[in-house]
């Protein structure tokens, strides 16, 4: 009787930690139209990471930018906070088929991609942070030389649109 509980309990823990993470795939259409914008499909990747940690000098930039209404501003800013993502296993698939070694350098060098948890501004209205960074598979350490830009979306039309993207930063 103790065993069929435990089983029980063990299959309603997966359960329930499945559908969690289905909850956060409710948008990948933003991060397909950020990957469709960067061509990232065609031009592949060797590593990709969804839920990066925003730095606070770049909230700082964005705060400058004059991009967000101050309502949406207080949402950004709240939401930067404590990002907290868990890929979801559609968002999982759809990176995996971007992912290639092919692109790697002679010398070990490749661009690894981060990108953000999607950012809610308002119902009609949200941001993903994207930041490229140079890597080596042969040398740890040195410098990360790269760019960090933020993708704008609005609802029209029940459909969801890139309106702008800024560039936010060098490194």
């Amino acid at each position: 009787m103790k065993k069929i509980i435990l089983f029980l309990g063990i299959t309603m823990f997966i359960i329930i930690n499945c559908k969690g993470q289905e909850n956060n795939c409710t948008d990948t259409e933003l991060y397909t139209i950020v990957f469709e914008e960067m061509k990232i499909n065609k031009r592949k990747a060797v590593e990709i990471e969804i839920g990066f940690q925003v730095e606070p000098s770049h909230i700082e930039i964005i705060s400058k930018l004059n991009i967000f209404n101050k309502k949406e501003l207080e949402q950004f800013n709240s939401q930067t906070e404590n990002m907290d993502y868990m890929l979801c296993s559609k968002l999982k698939k759809q990176v995996q088929s971007i992912l290639s070694d092919e692109i790697i350098k002679e010398d070990g060098s490749y661009i690894k991609h981060f990108f953000s948890q999607i950012i809610f501004l308002s119902d009609s209205k949200k941001c993903i942070l994207n930041k490229t960074a140079i890597k080596n598979k042969n040398y740890e350490g040195g410098k990360i030389i790269g760019h960090e830009i933020i993708y704008i979306f609005s609802l029209i039309d029940d459909k969801w649109v890139l309106i702008d993207k800024k560039s936010i930063g060098m490194s």
